[in-house]
């Protein structure tokens, strides 16, 4: 994804409940398949609060994690849905 417009104030009324008004803009570079929970998991371990649910504020060692872990999955082993 990539940002198609600054940040503003309700750009979907009814997202996320109404709890977060300010949001931003977002187009779709790859449509990938989605990632098995397995393979991020490690990555977030310590925010995880019981079997299926976690917090979802990361740190930037987290992110950092994260993104080396799903770049290498991606770009080695899962192609991109074509239309």
């Amino acid at each position: 994804m990539e940002a198609t417009i600054g940040g503003k104030l309700d750009i979907e009324s009814q997202a996320f409940d109404k709890k977060y008004p300010a949001q931003v803009g977002f187009g779709i570079v790859n449509n990938c398949y989605p990632l098995p929970k397995s393979i991020f998991k490690s990555a977030i371990y310590e925010k995880y609060k019981g079997c299926h649910k976690f917090k979802q504020e990361l740190a930037p060692h987290q992110v950092y994690v994260s993104v080396i872990i799903i770049s290498f999955f991606y770009f080695s082993r899962t192609p991109c849905i074509t239309s």
